[in-house]
């Protein structure tokens, strides 16, 4: 006779936490550790998403990745003036800018909320009042060198609140960034290099011929050597090498104008210390400056003011001041660099020059200057195949015509 088994119960896992429905109508979840009892940082629309909440917190215990979070949350202005003040890795021009960037653009609209309090929509809000509010306020002028819009200055206070908030994740005042806009931290959210006027190199030389002669060869050495101008104004006479055959700049410094004074700092990146080769017709107009301008000593600086001064400060407007009695008032002193790195681009260097000469890491800057020649070949190639198609035809007669006028 068969015997009849006893019937087991079967005891479920209880389950990590609890949640329970607010009068709002949320959900609230909680937790005990070590005899303490967590709320989450916020509530929630769903009980689904309180006990999945709990389950990713259940997870780091088992794995013993959990730390107890803060109990009590600094506003924004406090924690953000604290980590731009204390971080470690910021040369002393980024940290004057991320100051004023902080209290001009970040603080006067988010400071006063505690950074729990700080949400996703309250992100868009104040980006779309920033944006209103800087377009606004820009003065017209007849420069067009720049968008003079307000978004380049909106994308650079939300990298940095971007950054604030990463660094309150690290300190377990956050659970997840508010900062969720895509491309926010981009102007125009662009995906890639912004392209940039350029001039001929004809318009370099009637610039260098332009300004005063104490800046000719900066001139020079901006557009055909590709240097910023922070660091070509940190250039001392021992950087020059003018030996025929081996003509050459040696980048070590730059320039920074910080808080009423001159710094002098590393360049942006490790890659920024570099040797770049001079054309020789730079060079012969360089070895004319250090004659005229220069001090005797090794460690003079080669590009001064006229009281001897450094000219980081000084050179730019009296450049741009010379490009728009030029007409080109679409370019900005920066774009004598871009001017050189494409010229050089266009010469044939290789996109690894190009990244040695700019001093730059990344392959992605160094791709922006082959564009130009990318797209000369290409429409080159559109040329050809509309003779082979019959789209684009060259009358023989009207051919020699253009051979006797060119003879």
């Amino acid at each position: 006779m068969a015997t009849r088994r006893a019937a087991r119960k079967v005891t479920r896992p209880a389950r990590f936490g609890g949640v329970r429905q607010l009068a709002s109508g949320r959900y609230q979840a909680r937790y005990k550790r070590d005899g303490k009892t967590y709320p989450a940082p916020d509530t929630f629309a769903t009980e689904e998403d309180a006990w999945a909440w709990l389950t990713t917190v259940e997870a780091s215990v088992v794995t013993g990745s959990w730390q107890a979070p803060n109990r009590v949350t600094p506003n924004l202005a406090e924690f953000g003036d604290r980590w731009i003040t204390t971080h470690p890795r910021v040369k002393a021009t980024t940290r004057a800018e991320y100051e004023l960037t902080f209290t001009r653009h970040v603080e006067p609209y988010l400071g006063h909320l505690r950074l729990r309090e700080i949400t996703p929509g309250l992100v868009r809000q104040w980006q779309t009042n920033l944006k209103a509010d800087l377009k606004a306020s820009i003065p017209k002028g007849k420069r067009t060198a720049t968008t003079r819009d307000g978004s380049a200055t909106a994308a650079r206070a939300y990298r940095l609140l971007t950054s604030i908030c990463n660094a309150a994740i690290a300190d377990r005042y956050l659970e997840v960034t508010p900062c969720t806009i895509p491309d926010a931290g981009r102007p125009h959210g662009r995906a890639g290099y912004e392209e940039r006027p350029t001039l001929s190199a004809a318009e370099v030389g009637a610039l260098a011929d332009t300004v005063p002669e104490r800046y000719r060869a900066l001139v020079l050495v901006l557009a055909w050597a590709g240097l910023r101008i922070g660091e070509a104004a940190a250039l001392r006479r021992c950087d020059m090498d003018l030996t025929p055959g081996a003509e050459a700049v040696r980048v070590s410094e730059r320039a920074y104008y910080v808080a009423g004074r001159v710094d002098y700092d590393s360049p942006k990146s490790h890659a920024g210390k570099r040797r770049v080769p001079l054309p020789p017709h730079v060079a012969s107009v360089l070895a004319d400056h250090l004659g005229r301008f220069t001090g005797p000593d090794e460690d003079s600086l080669v590009f001064t003011t006229r009281t001897g001064g450094n000219c980081v400060n000084v050179a730019g407007p009296v450049i741009t001041r010379r490009l728009d009695g030029m007409g080109r008032t679409d370019v900005r002193v920066y774009d004598l660099r871009h001017t050189g790195n494409t010229l050089a681009a266009i010469a044939g260097a290789s996109q690894a020059e190009l990244m040695r000469r700019m001093g730059h890491a990344s392959a992605d800057a160094a791709a922006g200057y082959l564009h130009t020649v990318e797209d000369h070949g290409r429409a080159v190639a559109q040329a050809l195949s509309d003779v082979a198609t019959g789209v684009s035809v060259v009358p023989l007669a009207s051919r020699r015509r253009r051979s006797r006028a060119a003879g």
